[in-house]
């Protein structure tokens, strides 16, 4: 009987054991699940700061405007790292401060009212000791320290952290971030440790790369401004330099023009004078007849009405407005040689016309300036046969189409322009005639016409013969 109580209780002893290891597992077993939700949920809260601290650095990098840039930082201190005051000063370089910018959280008015306007001078001492520490300073209301206990009591703060925004050699601003003591146990504790603290300092580092940002982009606004302002500048003096070109051409053109209508008279005038001439002296003689004078006044009526078709000529090519106006590009080449016509001839150059007037071409252009192109071509290309003295002279005028463009080609058998100047003859001033004889804008003029107002191209090309002008159009001209 005995023997059996004392087995009872032996089994019962090790039960006990037992049930007290289980227990002291479960104990274990409990705080380590309560170990691994704490580590769970401190693990969820840091994905979600580095989450929000992503979406924040891509919003930051889209905006140019410091002010909203610092609202998000002291939003994002407040609403997700959960401090309870967030306070950020911009360094101004002009005046060597730094200037309360952008601060929130839980403030008593008279405290806002105290914030507004604070500056922290470069040269103040707690200011020195931030700007050149190597990183990041914790104040705790029990640390022995007057110079940030005075900062602390200025900004109403019991615990803080303070971030220098740049480095000692780009000055870009200081962050403060902190509690007050009635609130702080509510709030995310100033801890090194922290890890609240690695979400700052990732903070800071976006920060400063937007500011940075933001400086830049203001800095190549200025140069923007800057060069626009240049480039503004460049357009009027190059606007009034393309004035002053354009009145000297102007003038070249009178002149060239006033030595046109002079070759279109001499004929018709030597022909009036002769004739009148010869009236009277027939009639001095005695031996002018009626009929001799019907004849007489004939020739003399024809020849003036050539004058004045002549004078219209010239009147409707220099007075025409520069307007756009549907043309048939044959007559408006035929207007141009029949202005120079008389001056080629005097100087003994024929004329060769090679243009097709079976296939009119239509075109919608800036009357008036074509032929001031055609008349200047023309004209170098009389200047350089008279000037080499070529023999049997000749100017050969021709027209092609295509589908999309018709091209104008004037070609002369002047020997051609040599290869060194061949480039530059379209250059302002340049001219290969004596100084009395051309002001080099003519053919600058000319292309400038072309491209400028007739969408077209104008080039020149040497060929066995002399130059060949090319005048190419496009067909849509509007």
């Amino acid at each position: 009987m005995n023997q059996d109580i004392s087995l009872e209780q032996k089994e019962l002893d090790i039960a006990k054991e037992q049930i007290l290891k289980l227990s002291t597992q479960v104990k274990r077993l409990t705080k380590t699940e309560s170990e691994l939700y704490d580590a769970q949920e401190m693990l969820d809260k840091q994905i979600k700061i580095y989450s929000e601290l992503y979406e924040l650095g891509k919003r930051l990098s889209l905006t140019y405007d410091l002010q909203n840039i610092l609202d998000s930082a002291v939003h994002f201190v407040l609403y997700e790292l959960d401090f309870e005051r967030c306070l950020v000063f911009v360094y101004d370089d002009e005046n060597l401060e730094f200037k309360l910018n952008s601060f929130d959280g839980y403030y008593e008015s008279f405290e806002s009212d105290s914030l507004e306007n604070f500056v922290l001078p470069l040269n103040d001492k707690f200011v020195q000791t931030i700007v050149n520490s190597s990183s990041n300073i914790i104040y705790k209301s029990y640390m022995q320290n007057s110079l940030f206990e005075n900062f602390a009591s200025k900004v109403f703060l019991d615990e803080y952290i303070i971030y220098i925004l740049g480095n000692k050699t780009k000055l870009l601003g200081l962050m403060v971030v902190g509690n007050s003591k009635q609130n702080s146990e509510y709030q995310t504790r100033i801890e090194e440790q922290s890890y609240f603290i690695v979400g700052l300092n990732n903070l800071v580092s976006q920060i400063t790369n937007a500011i940075n940002n933001v400086y830049f982009y203001n800095e190549l606004e200025k140069e923007k401004e800057i060069l626009e302002d240049e480039v503004a500048d460049a357009v009027v003096i190059n606007r009034e330099k393309d004035k002053q070109l354009y009145e000297q051409s102007k003038m070249a053109s009178m002149g060239d023009m006033i030595g046109n209508i002079a070759h279109q008279w001499r004929q018709p005038l030597s022909a009036i004078t002769a004739t009148a001439s010869s009236v009277k002296l027939s009639n001095e003689l005695g031996i002018l007849e009626t009929n001799d004078i019907t004849h007489h006044m004939d020739t003399i009526t024809n020849k003036a009405n050539h004058l004045s078709e002549t004078i219209n000529t010239f009147r409707d090519f220099i007075k025409e407005k520069k307007e756009l106006k549907d043309i048939v590009l044959q007559d408006r080449i035929d207007n141009s040689i029949n202005i120079v016509e008389a001056t080629l001839k005097d100087n003994h150059i024929r004329i060769i016309n090679e243009i097709n007037y079976d296939e009119p071409i239509n075109l919608t252009v800036v009357v008036g300036e074509l032929p001031q192109v055609l008349i200047n071509i023309l004209n170098n290309s009389k200047d350089i046969m008279c000037e080499k003295d070529i023999v049997d002279r000749w100017v050969k005028i021709g027209i092609y189409k295509t589908d999309l463009e018709v091209t104008i080609t004037i070609e002369d058998n002047g020997g051609g322009i040599p290869s060194k100047v061949i480039d530059h003859i379209f250059e302002p001033y340049f001219t290969t005639k004596h100084q009395s004889q051309g002001t080099g804008l003519g053919l600058h003029m000319s292309q400038k016409i072309i491209r400028e107002s007739l969408n077209g191209k104008l080039y020149v090309k040497n060929t066995e013969n002399g130059a060949k002008f090319f005048i190419e159009l496009p067909l849509n001209t509007k």
